[in-house]
C-alpha cells in the first residue's frame, strides 16, 4: 500500500517500506516461507524484512525475483524493457526480447525447480521461455498469470 502497511489475514500487521515502494513478497528465505519485501525503483533499492537489503537495478527496470539458481530461495532480479537485459543479484545476466509492451513472467515452466525467464506479448499471444520454447497461447486483451 502507499502507507507501507503490510497485513496478513488472521496474522500480523506492520509498517515496512515507504510510500511508492513496490511490494515484491516472496520466498527469499531458505526456510521456504514468504517474506515481505520492497523495491524502491528510483534508486534500485531492495529490502527483505528481517533478512537483507541491497541496491540492484535502475529506474524503469521491472522486478522479476525468483529462484534462478536452484538454491531454494528467491534473489532480487530485474528485467530492463529497453534492452531486454535480465539480471539476477549475485548471479546470471542474459538478454532476450525487449520492448515496453512485453510482460516479464518468470516461473518454473518445466518443473525442474528453477525459474526460467519468460515474456508474453499480448498483441500476438506469444510466450517466449528462455532456452525452452516459443508458443502462441492467448488472444489480444488476455492477462497472463504465473506462479
Amino acid at each position: 500500500s502507499t502507507s507501507g502497511l503490510w497485513a496478513v489475514r488472521g496474522g500480523t500487521r506492520e509498517i515496512f517500506g515507504i510510500p511508492d515502494d513496490q511490494p515484491v513478497p516472496g520466498r527469499y528465505n531458505i526456510n521456504g516461507g514468504a517474506s515481505p519485501a520492497i523495491y524502491r525503483s528510483g534508486i534500485g533499492y531492495w529490502s527483505v524484512r528481517s533478512l537483507s537489503a541491497c541496491y540492484f537495478g535502475a529506474p524503469g527496470d521491472r522486478v522479476v525475483p525468483g529462484d534462478y539458481d536452484g538454491e531454494g530461495y528467491w534473489r532480487p532480479a530485474v528485467q530492463r524493457p529497453g534492452s531486454g537485459l535480465w539480471a539476477v543479484w549475485g548471479g546470471g545476466r542474459w538478454t532476450m526480447d525487449s520492448g515496453p509492451s512485453l510482460r516479464a513472467l518468470p516461473a518454473d515452466y518445466n518443473g525442474d525447480g528453477l525459474d526460467e525467464a519468460a515474456t508474453f506479448l499480448d498483441s500476438s499471444g506469444r510466450w517466449k521461455i528462455w532456452e525452452l520454447t516459443t508458443i502462441y497461447f492467448g488472444i489480444v486483451g488476455d492477462i497472463p498469470a504465473t506462479r
